[in-house]
């Protein structure tokens, strides 16, 4: 783990699936578009940390496989 992110990924997870839901509840779906891309990303994130795989990110913006 990281010295800015001792707990992994996982916090940052939580408080965007957290913004994702709140979003979708207040139909504000700009902000839920927004909140869905930060999750991933940092879902991506997190699945580096456990698999100690290196992210690279294609065209699309997803982790290549």
């Amino acid at each position: 783990m990281s010295k800015k992110y001792p707990q992994g990924y996982l916090p940052k997870i939580q408080y965007w699936q957290y913004k994702v839901n709140r979003y979708i509840n207040e139909g504000d779906l700009l902000q839920a578009e927004y909140a869905i891309k930060k999750l991933a990303y940092f879902t991506a994130r997190q699945v580096v940390v456990e698999n100690q795989t290196p992210y690279i990110p294609n065209a699309a913006g997803h982790p290549s496989h």
